[in-house]
């Protein structure tokens, strides 16, 4: 330390968020990533995030994706300049699409935006890299366990008298469509430091 400077240990008020994008080739998977991170440099930690992007379904058309999930972080290399660990994602996620509509007197068709939520827990692994006193960069691979969908694909249909209904979206001959995450997904991002306040004594 040089003279006239002073070193302190910041055990408190560290906060960490970044962004992130990912790609996961099984669906042509693309997400932009908004976080923030708990714990950030312990052993244990984790973040919340909100995503928003685009997936394929099983009719090979680009759905709207947007939602939100935790994460839970072990590192079990954790060095100043570099960690690495495992990570469990439970992210959250809601599907938007046009559905096929039906036929009104032979002429007319009408379609709706419709929703679809679907739950894709995952396991892999995430390192983080110092570049900067306060910046990281955080680059992650994960698995997809599976993919469940939590309900049908649906719509709300105004009734009147600020009233609404809950009705399940219309399908052609093929059925509806499916969103499957699978496979691997791979992320690269960054993440800043901010400290709440500290002083000297």
């Amino acid at each position: 330390i040089e003279p006239g400077y002073q070193a302190q240990e910041i055990t408190g008020g560290i906060f960490t968020g970044g962004v992130s994008g990912m790609y996961g080739s099984g669906n042509s998977n693309m997400r932009l990533r908004f976080f923030g991170n708990f714990n950030p440099f312990n052993r244990f930690g984790g973040s919340a995030f909100g995503d928003i992007g685009t997936v394929k379904d099983s009719r090979d058309d680009s759905d709207f994706q947007f939602g939100f999930g935790l994460d839970m972080n072990y590192r079990v290399i954790r060095t100043s300049p570099f960690s690495l660990g495992a990570v469990l994602s439970l992210p959250f996620d809601f599907h938007s699409r046009s559905d096929d509509g039906y036929e009104i007197l032979a002429i007319n068709i009408e379609s709706h935006t419709v929703y679809l939520p679907v739950l894709s827990p995952r396991v892999g692994i995430q390192s983080e890299i110092m570049v900067s006193p306060k910046m990281d960069l955080v680059i992650r691979g994960e698995y997809v366990l599976a993919s469940v969908n939590l309900g049908k694909w649906t719509y709300t249909e105004e009734q009147g008298d600020d009233e609404s209904k809950t009705m399940n979206a219309n399908w052609d001959y093929r059925g509806a469509p499916e969103i499957n995450y699978k496979g691997w997904m791979l992320s690269m991002g960054v993440r800043n430091t901010f400290f709440s306040s500290f002083t000297f004594e």
